[in-house]
């Protein structure tokens, strides 16, 4: 790093190419190019070029990915909907069932989606993601289908434990640290358990 100090001109735009180099390569998602402080400066430059257009592109594919869920979940909405309207219609045909005794099967594409969009958070824009999971819980709660976001203790009968976490703490033995995916209800019936980790006494 030695070399990269200094206050004449060429150490100056060779320490902030290396400098751009580094910052292309964490919005790209990698780590700095193998031998980074032995290039020469074009080299460095070149690398960041490469590095910013890996990151743009990445970025695209995401917010490709992004409105194609968004555009899917538009479509199951509308889809829903004109059930929703039919339902008295279907009730009154002859044999229908007076009571359901299965989600809709759009509840478990919703749930998909869902676990999809969240698993964005980390490369689309957060606000993004927050919109898309709001519409999508709307979507749900038109079905019937409540999330399931408990904290406090582990209920075996609504969680699911994934994972521990030790803890000294006796307080938090047998509760709730973490939740990985939220958990699914509709009418009383769990649809899945609340994906969670679950404090442990350290040493178990």
């Amino acid at each position: 790093m030695r070399s990269l100090r200094g206050g004449r001109p060429a150490e100056s735009t060779r320490r902030l190419a290396f400098e751009t180099t580094l910052q292309a390569a964490e919005l790209a998602g990698e780590g700095g190019p193998p031998g980074l402080e032995e290039m020469s400066t074009p080299n460095m430059l070149d690398n960041a070029r490469r590095l910013l257009v890996t990151a743009t592109e990445r970025q695209r594919a995401d917010v490709a990915r992004a409105e194609a869920l968004g555009a899917e979940l538009a479509r199951l909405r509308a889809e829903n909907a004109a059930l929703r309207r039919r339902l008295p219609e279907l009730a009154s045909e002859p044999g229908s069932a007076p009571v359901e005794v299965d989600p809709p099967p759009i509840v478990h594409t919703l749930i998909d989606i869902s676990d999809r969009v969240a698993g964005l958070r980390d490369t689309v824009e957060p606000a993004v993601t927050r919109w898309l999971l709001d519409r999508i819980t709307e979507a749900l709660a038109g079905t019937g289908v409540i999330g399931i976001r408990d904290k406090g203790p582990v209920d075996v009968t609504r969680h699911a434990v994934l994972a521990v976490r030790a803890t000294d703490d006796p307080d938090l033995i047998d509760r709730i640290a973490e939740t990985v995916r939220p958990g699914y209800r509709w009418n009383d019936r769990i649809l899945r358990p609340q994906q969670v980790i679950a404090y442990v006494e350290d040493g178990r």
